[in-house]
């Protein structure tokens, strides 16, 4: 999957007061990627959806694009640990 820029489309967030899900971004003018969270959350009794940075402070500028990162590798069985010494 490619870049997706947020103005057509925002990180899908399952239907909960609190949530948030962990994406890689991209910011026009910084030339480097880097993740962020995107959220969801209640703040003075309203549901608000934002963009934070991995440390947790509310980003100052939301940034252009994001794609999901990578599915974690699969745990590789004893076979295939095997195999891969004898390649």
């Amino acid at each position: 999957m490619g870049w997706i820029s947020v103005e057509n489309e925002t990180p899908k967030l399952p239907n909960y007061d609190y949530c948030s899900v962990t994406v890689n971004t991209w910011t026009e003018g910084e030339n480097r990627s880097f993740p962020m969270v995107y959220e969801r959350s209640i703040v003075r009794g309203k549901r608000v959806e934002r963009w934070k940075y991995c440390w947790n402070r509310i980003v100052d500028r939301a940034p252009d694009f994001w794609m999901p990162l990578p599915k974690p590798p699969g745990q590789m069985t004893n076979a295939d640990q095997i195999r891969a010494m004898t390649d």
